[in-house]
């Protein structure tokens, strides 16, 4: 996925969230982890200032989550394979690394 489709799955998510008066949030499950991912208005302003998915990723999860994910000595796949569910459970329907 490009930074441009990370982007794009943060303004869809906003659209569809913009009725909502509760904050949008998803749940994100990997390797028995739950991850609480922000997503439309309330995604952090970071998102739309990433310069890369990595950095996208990175602002999506917030400091506390990226660095618990960080904590359990992930690899680049375990990377690649949760930043795929994020943006997939954002409304990026063609995420891939």
């Amino acid at each position: 996925m490009t930074t441009a489709a990370a982007k794009k799955a943060v303004v869809r998510a906003a659209e569809v969230a913009a009725t909502d008066t509760e904050p949008s949030f998803v749940s994100v499950e990997y390797k028995g982890k739950t991850y609480q991912i922000a997503v439309g208005d309330d995604a952090p302003i970071e998102v739309l200032e990433a310069e890369s998915d990595f950095d996208a990723v990175k602002a999506i999860l917030g400091p506390e989550q990226w660095a618990d994910f960080r904590s359990t000595k992930q690899t680049v796949g375990d990377y690649k394979n949760l930043s795929t569910l994020i943006f997939e459970a954002m409304g990026e329907d063609n995420a891939g690394n």
